[in-house]
């Protein structure tokens, strides 16, 4: 089912990023914004061609963009105010270039046909499979994808559908999660799947395992350290109770299935220092 873009996702996602000390999601802060003079008077005219008013005259638009960019999917204010979220600009590509890297684990996105990750009988296997590519066979850049799997299992995005690196940095910098709006969707649903990378290669980064037992067996949850760090922006209720509440549960889940390779494989070979 498809799962629509969140303003509210992206807030919420840059505050758990801080949490779990990745430091890779760009700062996201909600804001209101009069949609006329903050927006539309500083438009182009394509831009402004995308601005209508609802039946019930509150102002809308549906912007410029590939997928969904139509009055069918017009966002629209309350009047002309409209909550929303700002996110940080990444530095232009002419000054600092990204390689763009198609996720291994990325969803076939077909109604037809599911990915290779989905189908292996083997997942160790396929994991091996993919290890024997670049830039994946060095092992800071799949210990990346699995961060970011960690990272989605615990907002729910199903979306990573590729990854950017800084070009001068190379494997030496961590993976840029940007694009998170798809996630908090369905709070009473743990789309596991989304964990493939970890249980289907079975390591996880040193640092990354410390602060997820950290956040499980200290004295405040991991969801309530969001609800503190949440009450500092702007926008009220980023989150509902349930999804709180998910955090902490999917935690959980995930700390099981790292238990369950260590117990398969061993500590040294699960537990990686990179």
């Amino acid at each position: 089912m498809h799962e629509f873009e969140k303003h509210t996702a992206e807030i919420a996602a840059f505050h758990l990023d801080r949490i779990l000390e990745f430091r890779r999601v760009p700062p996201a802060a909600g804001r209101y914004v009069d949609m006329l003079r903050d927006i539309y008077d500083h438009a182009d005219e394509e831009l402004k061609d995308t601005f209508y008013r609802s039946p019930i005259r509150n102002q809308c638009f549906f912007g410029l963009c590939h997928y969904f960019c139509d009055a069918g999917h017009g966002v629209c204010a309350n009047d002309t105010t409209l909550e929303g979220s700002v996110v940080a600009y990444l530095p232009s590509r002419s000054v600092a270039r990204r390689t763009h890297l198609p996720n291994p684990w990325s969803r076939s996105y077909s109604k037809y046909e599911d990915a290779d990750w989905e189908t292996a009988e083997d997942g160790a296997e396929f994991c091996a499979s993919v290890r024997k590519e670049e830039p994946w066979n060095d092992p800071r850049a799949l210990l990346n994808v699995i961060d970011a799997h960690v990272f989605d299992f615990l907002t729910g995005n199903k979306d990573r559908h590729h990854f950017e690196v800084f070009e001068m940095f190379g494997n030496s910098s961590f993976s840029i999660l940007f694009d998170n709006g798809k996630g908090f969707g369905r709070a009473n649903t743990d789309v596991v799947s989304i964990l493939a990378p970890l249980y289907q290669c079975c390591v996880i980064r040193r640092s990354t395992l410390r602060r997820l037992i950290d956040l499980e067996t200290g004295e405040v949850k991991l969801s309530e350290l969001m609800r503190r760090s949440l009450a500092t922006d702007v926008l009220p209720d980023i989150l509902t109770e349930a999804h709180l509440n998910s955090l902490d549960r999917r935690l959980g889940i995930v700390l099981e299935h790292v238990h369950d390779c260590v117990v398969q494989l061993g500590p040294q070979h699960v537990i990686i220092d990179r």
